[in-house]
């Protein structure tokens, strides 16, 4: 019990937020909620059993004594059975918090229903317990809204199942989802042909669980949009996210800080992962500040590891206002490392998998890098890369990291040039790879792609159409195998 305290203290004060202290223990969380909380413009009520109270608010038992099993919900109803932790709702409305501290909380949705804490603050449905899980399924429609952390789940595992369809809005627009740690790590779970719907002016979904991860499957559909986000925005994070079906959805853009599709991110010593296998990501992100406002589709940070393979399909649109730089620096792909690395940060390509970009002159390029010396910038082995960009690689802050094409396609128009920094690096070309003429730039060098490799500091301008332009950067290997087809094109402007 003092370990639960004290973690449920610790997490409260980290995140700025005042919670009240579950009165479950772990070994209890894994149980069935005994009660809920339903409040309304009326009051609180208690369904299932009642709670045992220490002085006005401290909550420190419950009792059968009094138990209440439904109620009435506008022109809806409420059932809870206490047995199952189970609540269900029937066209429910005229609610503004759902609660409960008293264990597992499943809540099966039919009908149309409402929740909306008319009082601007904080949660519309939140379990808060140790380990204890929560789960919304059904057939129906749940709009939920509130300041933000709309749904919440402290210390366990949240689930969207079944066909159940959330709606979720905040006035403040910060965490519309929001699932932290619990004692053994938490899950983050969209499956089935569940759909989920954010609306954001922030943060949409959060998912901060070292042990734990984000996972999309099924049919699963999770679309987050924001308009005209007025500060920094990421759609969904997560430190590991898994999706091998199913469908996400970000569309959003800000004028005034830094925008994200997708973030996966390392925490401590331990690397953030993401391992995208199947189902299909639609992101499109827009930056329209001129300053220090930039957009990334997916971002890896603190040395994360990203794999997209299987029969994945990305669709990823990138858009910035104003010439990139040092600290206006973008990208479709976008890694930062801020911590000693272990195995360096990395995007993998694999398989069968498909990524399609689409990414303006403003924004640095296909992958971009602002930190990570000495390790993997992007690793392919199949699949296939294809679309239109500035540069298809940007290592634009990195020293001695390393570009390795062993198979799949790379089909792009590209701006300028396939890859873009300032230092010199030995760049090996296979000498199979089939390649057309990319655009030169001011410090461009000609490599041919049908003799043998070439070092890259010699000035080899006998290559035709079958020779690749690059401008030359600080990479430390740039290694194309036989297998591997590279076409860059000049992109070209009506």
């Amino acid at each position: 019990m003092k370990k639960t305290l004290y973690l449920l203290l610790t997490l409260a004060t980290a995140v700025g937020l005042l919670f009240t202290i579950a009165v479950c223990t772990s070994a209890e969380a894994a149980a069935a909620a005994v009660s809920v909380e339903i409040t309304t413009a009326d009051g609180v009520t208690y369904l299932g059993q009642q709670p045992v109270k220490n002085g006005e608010d401290e909550i420190t038992g419950y009792t059968e004594t009094g138990a209440k099993d439904s109620m009435a919900a506008g022109s809806g109803t409420l059932a809870f059975d206490s047995e199952t932790g189970t609540l269900t709702m029937n066209n429910a409305t005229g609610i503004q918090k759902i609660y409960t501290e008293a264990g597992s909380l499943t809540i099966v949705v039919n009908g149309t229903n409402e929740v909306a804490n008319a009082a601007n603050a904080n949660y519309a449905i939140f379990v808060n317990c140790a380990d204890a899980s929560l789960t919304l399924k059904g057939t129906g429609t749940l709009t939920a809204s509130s300041q933000q952390y709309t749904i919440c789940n402290q210390l366990g595992d949240l689930i969207f199942e079944g066909s159940v369809k959330v709606n979720l809005s905040s006035t403040k627009g910060m965490d519309l989802i929001h699932v932290a740690a619990g004692a053994s790590g938490s899950d983050l779970i969209f499956k089935d042909n569940c759909e989920v719907n954010a609306t954001a002016k922030g943060n949409a979904i959060q998912h901060k669980s070292e042990d734990g991860v984000t996972r999309i499957t099924g049919n699963a559909k999770v679309t987050v949009t924001g308009d005209d986000v007025p500060g920094w925005a990421i759609g969904l994070l997560a430190y590991n996210f898994e999706m091998d079906g199913g469908t996400l959805t970000v569309n959003t853009k800000t004028s005034a800080k830094e925008i994200v599709g997708l973030q996966i991110e390392g925490i401590q010593t331990k690397q953030g992962s993401g391992k995208i296998t199947g189902g299909t990501i639609n992101i499109s992100v827009e930056s329209t500040g001129t300053d220090t406002s930039r957009a990334y589709a997916i971002f890896g940070k603190n040395f994360s590891q990203i794999l997209v393979g299987g029969n994945a399909k990305l669709n990823l649109s990138v858009k910035n206002v104003g010439a990139p730089n040092a600290t206006h620096s973008s990208g479709v792909f976008g890694f930062q490392a801020s911590k000693d690395p272990k195995s360096g940060h990395t995007l993998k390509l694999t398989g069968n998998a498909e990524i399609k970009v689409t990414a303006d002159k403003a924004t640095n390029g296909i992958v971009e890098s602002r930190g990570a010396k000495d390790s993997a910038l992007f690793i392919m082995d199949g699949g296939k890369l294809t679309g239109t960009a500035n540069y298809v690689f940007c290592p634009s802050a990195s020293e001695g990291q390393t570009i390795e094409i062993t198979g799949g396609t790379i089909d792009v128009s590209a701006e300028t040039a396939l890859v873009n920094n300032t230092k010199t690096p030995t760049l090996k070309l296979g000498q199979e790879m089939k390649v057309t003429e990319g655009s030169l730039t001011a410090d461009a060098k000609v490599l041919k792609a049908s003799g043998a490799s070439q070092d890259s500091g010699k000035d080899d301008n006998s290559g035709t159409s079958d020779s690749l332009l690059f401008a030359v950067s600080s990479l430390a290997v740039l290694s194309v195998a036989a297998a591997a087809v590279v076409i860059v094109k000049k992109k070209t402007h009506n």
